[in-house]
């Protein structure tokens, strides 16, 4: 799609304040007019590009968590693993850095409700599996420990760019927080 890969380029190459709607439809060789059939404005454009970039990424989830035999520290470590990967290749380690650089708050959001999470179907796979991580876990529980676990996920993913980390230096990073929630501070 060229209007995708225009707009990926442009919000890679600059924030979201810096973008610009003439040179993505210019790069795409697409009359204004078209973009503005398919989006409201600049802002509907952008998240529809993060959006569709990150639901990429964490749409297979059920996958992961099912590779993991129902274990989602697993599936979280490996959706970690993927997104550090995908972050060594500099055009996406640039679109998520000025997406953090433009809007943090909004991305950090978008980052934790991406994929749609579908607890009870995560939970109800766990079970199934009989995962020993959950096995004295109620529900409640593990949608707090999951939320944790995905708040690790987004904080190393920050730091990887934030502090250009190298893959391995991020994975590290990733592991210590997850060691600290499964053995506890104390």
């Amino acid at each position: 799609m060229k209007i995708f890969d225009a707009g990926f380029k442009e919000f890679s190459s600059n924030n979201y304040y810096n973008a610009s709607i003439n040179r993505i439809v210019s790069d795409a060789s697409i009359p204004k007019g078209s973009f503005y059939q398919y989006f409201i404005d600049k802002d509907d454009f952008y998240w529809y590009i993060i959006n569709r970039v990150l639901d990429e990424q964490v749409s297979k989830y059920d996958k992961l968590l099912e590779g993991a035999n129902g274990n989602f520290i697993k599936a979280e470590e490996h959706l970690f693993f993927h997104f550090a990967v995908l972050l060594e290749n500099y055009k996406y380690r640039n679109l998520i850095r000025n997406v953090f650089d433009s809007s943090y708050y909004d991305v950090t959001n978008s980052l934790i409700s991406s994929g749609g999470v579908d607890y009870d179907m995560i939970y109800g796979l766990i079970s199934q599996k009989r995962a020993k991580i959950v096995k004295k876990m109620s529900k409640e529980e593990f949608i707090i420990v999951f939320s944790m676990m995905r708040n690790i996920l987004n904080t190393s993913i920050i730091t990887l760019i934030s502090k250009d980390l190298t893959t391995k230096d991020a994975i590290d990073f990733y592991q210590t927080q997850v060691n600290f929630l499964l053995k506890g501070i104390l």
